[in-house]
């Protein structure tokens, strides 16, 4: 009997040994340069994303303040125009929440989700409450009622009246205050997140192992986390995915960017980011190693590559589809075109947050379950 153990014991190791050859050798047969695709990432895509949103950031504070000083029609549209500018910068950066980003910008794979910048939808009432209390302090104010939804709610009527936006303002001291503080808030995470980047992307550059700390791990992870939060809180959920009593619940008014109406922009323009990061391209068009071409140079990734540009292809022209105007009169006027829309989404799902992970060997994990 102890014979049999000891032979059962030798297969065993045997066995693992085995295995653990196997994947030395699948290791070593892939000789992609994960430090020159990580200095891409940093130079030539992280490092620009992040100065384009600190620059908005911080003329979006720097009209505020000129607005504040005095809340003219002029001062106002130049107000809303940058806001839509930070918004679309800010879509470029929501998936690098790795590093100094991540104090910044917050986790955004939690739940509740923790996010200092887009958060979303607002929370209107507890704004005016904050307002009318006249809070000078941040760390009392709930994540609903901060960032660039917060903004988008202080600066936009639905019904597109100016002039109830500018006598609010004009009425109130307090809201110019609430205004000022949140602007700050966000131009000085902004520049944060920017100034720790530059420290901390030597790091990020020579930890190019595929361990779950691993950057190139950290970078898979928060491409798939802001695909999924695109995929589900910026479409899904709002255009029926929750289900009641059998019948689709359409949450019209839970959509980004609901008061301007800039849904449509930040929704293509968090895909068009998506896309770059995986194709290792910035929005000026300069194009360097990426995901693509370390899935084209791993045994069984080209025809996950392949299959991922033909579905990119197929979500961007439903994107370029959608008629302009808010999303939200969208769910409302024809949901079927934003269930479609969804359904690509999902589609897409399996390519990146699967396959590719499970080809690369990558280890991934996640704070909490995201959904598919």
């Amino acid at each position: 009997m102890m014979r049999l153990n000891s032979l059962l014991a030798v297969c065993v190791l045997m066995f693992a040994f085995s295995c653990k050859k196997k994947e030395q050798d699948k290791v070593e047969t892939n000789n992609f340069d994960r430090t020159s695709m990580l200095v891409n990432y940093s130079d030539n895509v992280i490092t620009p994303s992040l100065t384009d949103f600190s620059t908005a950031a911080n003329n979006l504070y720097n009209v505020t303040l000129l607005f504040s000083q005095n809340p003219t029609q002029s001062r106002l549209d130049s107000l809303q125009n940058e806001l839509k500018t930070t918004f679309i910068a800010w879509q470029y950066c929501s998936a690098i929440r790795f590093g100094p980003p991540l104090e910044q910008f917050g986790e955004g794979d939690v739940f509740p989700k923790v996010d200092y910048i887009d958060i979303f939808p607002s929370n209107p009432e507890a704004i005016e409450n904050f307002i009318k209390n006249n809070f000078q302090n941040l760390n009392d104010i709930d994540l609903p009622s901060r960032g660039l939804n917060a903004l988008d709610y202080l600066l936009f009527d639905l019904n597109d009246n100016d002039s109830t936006i500018l006598n609010n303002f004009k009425a109130s001291p307090n809201r110019i205050n609430y205004l000022k503080l949140i602007a700050m808030d966000v131009k000085n995470r902004s520049n944060a997140a920017v100034a720790g980047w530059h420290t901390y992307k030597s790091d990020f550059i020579s930890n190019n192992g595929t361990s779950a700390t691993s950057s190139t791990a950290l970078l898979m992870k928060q491409l798939i986390v802001d695909y999924e939060n695109l995929k589900n809180y910026k479409v899904g959920i709002p255009s029926g995915r929750v289900v009641q009593n059998g019948q689709p619940v359409f949450y019209s008014n839970q959509v980004e960017a609901y008061y301007s109406g800039y849904s449509f922009d930040c929704m293509k323009n968090n895909f068009y980011a998506i896309e770059n990061l995986w194709y290792g391209r910035n929005k000026r068009g300069y194009d360097g190693p990426g995901l693509q071409e370390y899935l084209l140079e791993t045994s069984g990734g080209p025809e996950i590559a392949v299959a991922t540009v033909q579905q990119f292809e197929i979500i961007r022209t439903k994107l370029n589809g959608l008629p302009s105007g808010r999303f939200s009169e969208l769910l409302k006027s024809n949901p079927a075109q934003a269930q479609e829309l969804y359904l690509e989404l999902q589609k897409f799902t399996r390519h990146i947050k699967s396959e590719m992970v499970s080809v690369l060997g990558v280890y991934i994990t996640y704070a909490s379950g995201d959904g598919d």
